[in-house]
């Protein structure tokens, strides 16, 4: 996971020095079509990657950081599937509606 945080830092670091030599020299991104609005929601998502992996990098130093950060990750992954399970549901609910539309059912009622 080193090596994963150590490559995610580096494109962030890359995006975040492109952002800001956007934002401080527009003149050598004339040609290219990157607003300035872009270049701060860049700016800004590569701030958030770099604080939160370098956080998470530092907490891994010692034994009670890993462990927060391990109750962390575990917490997240549990939200996140039932989360994404909740969502995968109510997908599914328009696809079965329109399966079922598609039987025709014919009441058969004896004359008794």
């Amino acid at each position: 996971t080193m090596l994963r945080n150590g490559l995610l830092l580096s494109v962030a670091g890359v995006v975040g020095l492109v952002a800001t030599l956007r934002l401080v020299l527009p003149s050598l991104f004339a040609r290219v079509p990157l607003s300035e609005s872009v270049a701060w929601g860049f700016l800004g998502g590569a701030l958030l990657v770099i604080a939160v992996l370098g956080s998470s990098v530092a907490l891994a130093m010692c034994r009670a950081g890993r462990i927060w950060v391990q109750r962390l990750t575990h917490g997240f992954r549990s939200y996140y599937i039932g989360f994404l399970l909740i969502v995968l549901q109510m997908l599914y609910i328009p696809v079965t509606r329109s399966l079922m539309s598609v039987y025709k059912c014919n009441r058969i009622t004896c004359g008794a």
